[in-house]
């Protein structure tokens, strides 16, 4: 019968069977040179364990930025006078491109001011709740008194 200890070291990594399985040493009546709570395990141990962490940190934050990344899309930005569809976000009928109107006023943050068609409303909405659209009939052209006077002038 061999007389194998387990806290007898091993000549490659200076280290006892116990420390290599468990990586710390185990709770026995012999007692350890570092005080409790001051123990540090070795190096070849701990580096290799941030090692494996790093790479572990790194590939979820890959696998993240691909998932969120997946079904979205760059929004361009609107101005001032465009067309948009607002998407309903309350009421018994959420989630759908209901109202129009004109963008009136942009401001940061992707947040635009608009003045809904019909009410006049003015309203606060981001921009991925607006849709940019082409009505079917452009907005008649406000006509003021000097167009008209320009028009009926004589050389």
């Amino acid at each position: 019968m061999s007389s194998f200890n387990y806290e007898t070291r091993l000549t490659g990594t200076r280290n006892s069977p116990v420390m290599c399985i468990f990586g710390r040493p185990i709770k026995d009546f012999i007692p350890i040179h570092p005080p409790p709570g001051k123990y540090k395990p070795h190096d070849t141990w701990s580096s290799p364990a941030r090692e494996r962490e790093e790479a572990l940190r790194n590939r979820h934050n890959m696998q993240c930025a691909d998932r969120l990344t997946e079904h979205t899309k760059r929004l361009l930005p609107l101005s001032i006078g465009d067309n948009v569809r607002i998407q309903n976000q309350t009421s018994p009928h959420p989630l759908q491109w209901d109202k129009t109107g004109v963008v009136i006023e942009v401001r940061q943050y992707a947040q635009y001011t608009i003045r809904v068609d019909g009410s006049r409303r003015i309203t606060l909405r981001n921009r991925k709740f607006l849709r940019k659209y082409f009505p079917v009939q452009p907005p008649a052209r406000h006509r003021t008194i000097d167009c008209d006077l320009g028009s009926n002038r004589s050389p």
